[in-house]
């Protein structure tokens, strides 16, 4: 089979953003390009160059709205998480091409972008705070499982460090206490001491920076237009805020050479035969 080049990656998931603005405008879902997609879209009007990906938030009740069309809708992409694939252990949503397979001919997903849910988290941003190392806890007995076939793993073990061969192991062990189905259920457990309309601060749970995630309602309920690449998406209206959080004062400066990093450059797509 052929690899894709990351101009090919992005070339393919730039199609699937395409359809998903369609389909959130024409449905009146809240969405916003989020993480390195909102700062690609501030700083570079488009992908960031030695980025692989694209990521998308709504708040919880459009995310469920999106997710109940597309089971009742025709579209070019597959939807990918645990309502779809027994297989799939985190607790976001991955839109995925039809056309080309991750790294194993038995792979159930092709190249992708990420939709996170928006999640209520209360009126006391303190409060929710305590409940973060427990939850980072279930997330990294889930990463674990979900390394485990994407090769995040193989990377990991190969960092020579105390930390790194601690981490591995601690999350070996719980993986096999606890499981991924477990965790994320006891993550969804969690959730639901809050409701959405009820709560002043939104947070993306399933986000790697979690404590970077929590605002007030309106940062990620108040959107705007932005050019990216060819196309018009959608962002936070207050991406300055958003941003800061995320990349500091100085989130329209670059990064040297050595610290631009591929998000995804542990995945390797291939077109299907």
């Amino acid at each position: 089979m052929k690899q894709l080049t990351k101009t090919d990656i992005q070339k393919t998931i730039l199609d699937i953003m395409v359809e998903f603005d369609k389909i959130c405008r024409e449905n009146g879902f809240t969405y916003a390009l989020a993480g390195g997609s909102c700062l690609g879209a501030v700083r570079h009007k488009g992908f960031i160059p030695w980025d692989d990906d694209i990521d998308v938030v709504l708040p919880r009740p459009d995310y469920d709205r999106f997710l109940n069309y597309c089971k009742n809708s025709e579209k070019s992409f597959d939807v990918w998480n645990l309502d779809t694939d027994n297989n799939c252990c985190f607790t976001w949503t991955r839109l995925c091409d039809k056309n080309t397979v991750y790294g194993r001919i038995d792979s159930n997903y092709g190249c992708f972008i990420d939709v996170f849910p928006v999640d209520g988290v209360g009126n006391d941003k303190e409060l929710f705070k305590k409940n973060i190392k427990y939850i980072k806890f279930l997330k990294g007995i889930i990463n674990y499982n979900f390394g485990k076939d994407i090769g995040f793993i193989k990377l990991f073990k190969r960092q020579n460090t105390y930390k790194a061969k601690f981490c591995f192991t601690f999350f070996r062990i719980f993986n096999l206490i606890i499981g991924a189905k477990n965790a994320e259920k006891r993550i969804s457990k969690i959730l639901n001491k809050w409701k959405y309309n009820d709560s002043k601060y939104l947070a993306v749970i399933s986000s790697l920076y979690l404590s970077q995630t929590i605002f007030s309602k309106e940062i990620y309920e108040e959107t705007i237009d932005v050019e990216f690449e060819e196309y018009t998406f959608k962002t936070f209206k207050n991406y300055d805020v958003y941003l800061k959080a995320q990349y500091g004062e100085n989130y329209m400066i670059p990064p040297p050479p050595d610290r631009r990093n591929e998000t995804h450059g542990a995945l390797t797509f291939y077109y299907k035969e």
